[in-house]
């Protein structure tokens, strides 16, 4: 159970960390032309919270979890109402937010461990 809920939030974190065009393939591939961007954020919020505390958390390594906490927080702040562009294509391709999250959620790809341990 562990192994399949770290796969899911590697492939989340992946999808974060993708380019504008991997994003947008992936989101097509969900719901067609119309893109919904927002479910770049709602697959990663859907999981990551099991991460941030307990066996958990040491099982992927405090680095790792910070790095997951920091994406929190920012597509947290991206949520605000006065943030709607940036749930749009042409915000998940020139949004400084963007960019940010891309490079955040490829640093914790790169520090993840390979696998963990069912417990």
């Amino acid at each position: 159970m562990k192994n399949e809920k770290f796969r899911l939030l590697k492939e989340a974190i992946q999808h974060l960390a993708d380019s504008y065009e991997s994003q947008c393939g992936y989101l097509r591939s969900l719901s067609g032309d119309h893109l919904l961007v927002e479910e770049l954020a709602l697959e990663f919020d859907d999981i990551a919270p099991a991460f941030l505390s307990g066996q958990s958390r040491s099982a992927i390594g405090e680095g790792a979890a910070v790095l997951i906490q920091q994406l929190s927080n920012l597509l947290a702040q991206m949520s605000t109402a006065n943030n709607v562009v940036v749930w749009t294509e042409e915000g998940l391709r020139d949004s400084p937010a963007w960019s940010e999250v891309r490079t955040i959620a490829a640093l914790c790809v790169r520090s993840l461990p390979i696998n963990i341990e069912d417990q």
